[in-house]
């Protein structure tokens, strides 16, 4: 991958792909933007990421692919390659999994995430891994480091191009096969499946609560409930706790 644009610090590299596309200076292959730090670097629904030096923080710039609504397939595309470099990066003893709709754990703590935003005619895949460090307050959930899961924590660099290889090698399967393949590649390493979790609206005015059965076909959550055995759909806004 030749095209990395690297900086020290900025506020954040999902905003930094924005205005190089808004100015035109993005190239018609991929660019990927690569921060030391993030002033204000951010998650899902504009949480806060902490975002020190040490750690990963990339936003992958590719033109969009297909029918709109079919975007936000893209996060499962690049959590299963994230998913399988850390289980290359690290000793084969730690479980790693995929948290719908877009974190990494390993050993049901966080160690990475995924947010997926548009701009024109392109998608911004921003990808953080907590790398020499991880949060310890602030945060939702348990988190965790892969210099905590390593003898020796891999150079940045190197979590880049392995990164970038394995989404391009999904990125393309999912263009020529669609969204089937990438659906059972996750669930093959889905957190929670077949477990009793619950479902925090985005607002948190409402909780349900059953069992994780399935991703459908189009990326949704699917919720089998305990009472009655409806199955309830979500998309991407809701929060999975207790799983």
């Amino acid at each position: 991958m030749n095209n990395i644009l690297n900086y020290d610090i900025v506020d954040s590299t999902q905003d930094e792909a924005k205005r190089l596309i808004q100015t035109g200076a993005v190239p018609s292959q991929d660019v990927i933007i690569c921060a030391k730090e993030q002033l204000h670097g951010r998650g899902r629904r504009g949480r806060s990421w902490d975002s020190r030096p040490g750690n990963l923080y990339i936003s992958v710039v590719t033109p969009k692919i297909g029918d709109q609504q079919h975007t936000g397939q893209i996060a499962f595309v690049a959590a299963i390659a994230l998913q399988q470099i850390i289980g290359d990066l690290i000793d084969g003893s730690h479980n790693i999994t995929c948290k719908w709709p877009n974190d990494i754990l390993i050993d049901r703590q966080k160690v990475g995430g995924i947010l997926i935003e548009t701009e024109g005619n392109y998608l911004i895949i921003g990808v953080g891994v907590n790398v020499q460090h991880c949060p310890s307050t602030g945060v939702r959930a348990p988190a965790t480091s892969l210099s905590e899961c390593s003898n020796t924590p891999p150079r940045i660099e190197k979590i880049i191009d392995l990164f970038y290889n394995k989404f391009n090698y999904w990125k393309q399967l999912w263009i020529q096969d669609g969204f089937a393949p990438i659906r059972q590649a996750w669930l093959e390493v889905a957190h929670g499946l077949g477990q009793q979790v619950s479902l925090l609206s985005p607002d948190a005015s409402e909780k349900i609560t059953g069992i994780f059965s399935e991703l459908d076909f189009e990326g949704s959550f699917v919720l089998k409930t305990l009472n009655d055995d409806k199955h309830i759909s979500v998309i991407d806004g809701w929060h999975v706790i207790n799983g």
